[in-house]
């Protein structure tokens, strides 16, 4: 089961919405007594949009406070761009 938005996203409808699809979650499983649960898992989503020549590794640095850099011999004699377009961190 998930819950996503990610237009019209409000952490103050969030446990509402969390709410309505459990129930109903319960109301179609063809057995609620052995429906149980083994895991949850709370995941938090962002993306940031970057100026077009803003170096990612910069705006770590600099906005997020985290330093990561990854060794340029990865990139060497390789057709991959050292500075990535996306990080999923």
């Amino acid at each position: 089961m998930t819950v996503n938005d990610t237009e019209n996203y409000l952490w103050k409808d969030f446990k509402n919405r969390v709410i309505n699809v459990v129930n109903n979650l319960y109301v179609v499983y063809p057995s609620k007594n052995k429906f149980i649960p083994k895991q949850l898992i709370l995941k938090y989503v962002d993306a940031i949009d970057l100026k077009k020549d803003e170096e990612i590794y910069n705006f770590l640095r600099e906005k997020m406070k985290l330093n990561l850099s990854l060794n340029p011999l990865l990139f060497k004699k390789t057709s991959v761009d050292a500075n990535p377009v996306q990080f999923d961190l």
